[in-house]
């Protein structure tokens, strides 16, 4: 293995994607696809920051947050779940000369980034190292590893994915596509009625990664938090029904779609949305008011662990789409 770096390195992908082309051609061409990366700050620096909500947090973490399991000279098999900047695959690989190491991955993008900081050639030929990315990951279920890495960062983002690998098999899937503010509890509802999750990023990945996904996934249903133009006629496509659940001021009226729309459910927490959006062809509108999840947002009792976290002399109140304000405003305005 090369000596470690900071950055990345555009010849060093190439190299390592070179030597994965040998073994899966179709997994290396999947890694270059277009993707987009302005949720990692700083790529290319020594430091990339990943965004979360409106804030950043490191990506780089320190080998001990990883938890990796002890040296040993034994040939065990190991998974580790969220591959981030490839650090502590690197130290996997120091520690046990002779293990097996199969790596899952979400982010193309991200795994491009670790590609192009370390050289693992000798391990991609060897067989020591194999890489799986996004849908791939149904080759997981059923699997017997010696330990499981989680990624100390990306491994909460990834917990719906972790979810999906220990679900059985017969567990119906549904897409959720990716956002923030009350996906989490759409996917505590979802999870609730039986079924499990994976997160469609459809606003970042390419096409063809998106409907590889459904290929190897088979998802029953497509759920997602306000409604995203086109997304209609691509569940149409592929024969999925699409369930969209409005909980943000929507300050563009619905677009007809271009197919039809009997596969949509819309419930929006405007009642002067839903005729907007049945005058633009989505026939099953509902108004459904919106309410707190009561078994994550309760008071909690004075023994409770989680107090300390929510615990405040301030409190703030107020309106989370006030940077949309001016954009809006200039847009009427001119």
């Amino acid at each position: 293995m090369g000596p470690p770096s900071n950055s990345t390195n555009l010849p060093r992908l190439l190299r390592n994607l070179g030597c994965i082309d040998a073994i899966d051609a179709a997994l290396g061409q999947r890694i270059r696809l277009p993707v987009d990366d302005q949720h990692v700050v700083g790529s290319d620096g020594d430091t990339p920051l990943l965004r979360a909500g409106r804030a950043t947090i490191p990506l780089l973490s320190s080998i001990e947050d990883h938890h990796l399991p002890p040296q040993t000279d034994q040939p065990h098999q190991y998974l580790l779940f969220g591959l981030g900047l490839g650090e502590g695959l690197r130290e996997l690989l120091r520690r046990s000369p002779y293990c097996q190491v199969t790596v899952w991955e979400r982010d193309p993008w991200m795994m491009r980034l670790a590609l192009g900081r370390h050289d693992y050639r000798q391990e991609i030929r060897s067989g020591r190292v194999s890489f799986l990315l996004g849908p791939d990951l149904i080759s997981l279920r059923g699997r017997r590893f010696d330990a499981v890495v989680h990624h100390p960062v990306l491994g909460p983002k990834y917990a719906r994915e972790w979810d999906f690998v220990q679900a059985p098999a017969e567990t119906p899937c549904v897409f959720m596509v990716e956002g923030e503010l009350f996906v989490q509890d759409f996917v505590d509802a979802l999870r609730d009625a039986g079924n499990t999750t994976y997160t469609w990023e459809i606003n970042r990945l390419s096409p063809e990664e998106l409907f590889l996904a459904i290929q190897k996934l088979s998802p029953h249903l497509v759920a997602g938090i306000n409604y995203t133009q086109g997304l209609a006629e691509a569940c149409f496509r592929v024969g999925l029904p699409l369930a969209i659940w409005e909980i943000d001021p929507c300050l563009n009226p619905p677009q007809k779609s271009q197919t039809p729309t009997e596969h949509v459910s819309i419930f929006t927490y405007r009642e002067a949305n839903v005729e907007s959006y049945q005058k633009a062809g989505f026939a099953h509108t509902r108004y459904m008011p919106l309410a707190a999840n009561v078994r994550r947002r309760r008071p909690l009792a004075k023994h409770d662990p989680d107090l300390a976290n929510f615990s405040s002399r301030v409190c703030f109140v107020g309106n989370s789409t006030t940077a949309r304000v001016s954009p809006a405003r200039d847009a009427f305005l001119s």
